[in-house]
């Protein structure tokens, strides 16, 4: 998908949903500024996917994307055929609030 299509969509995308890279890469901001690059297998929308809130930062591509979206209910269903996946979940966002909060070494 060409970046401006991407930026769109990403601008669009919907609250239910989680998005994982599968090419290119995206910035993550918050009020104008960048909180983290997303490469390849990395993955937004989590946390709206789980509370039904807004979505908390705008993501914009970089270069060429390619996503995989994820319904709520597909990823509870593969959180719950694969309890490993909802781990990694909760440990990716475990490690970006205290990168938000600055505890990371």
């Amino acid at each position: 998908m060409p970046a401006d299509h991407a930026e769109r969509y990403l601008r669009l995308a919907e609250s239910l949903v989680l998005t994982i890279i599968m090419t290119g890469e995206v910035l993550v901001t918050k009020a104008g500024v960048t909180v983290r690059k997303l490469n390849p297998r990395d993955f937004f929308g989590e946390m709206a996917l789980f509370d039904g809130g807004m979505r908390s930062a705008t993501v914009t591509a970089v270069d060429t994307v390619r996503f995989l979206r994820l319904s709520r209910d597909a990823v509870l269903q593969i959180m719950e055929e694969q309890p490993a996946s909802a781990i990694a979940i909760c440990q990716t966002l475990s490690r970006r609030l205290r990168d938000l909060l600055g505890e990371r070494s």
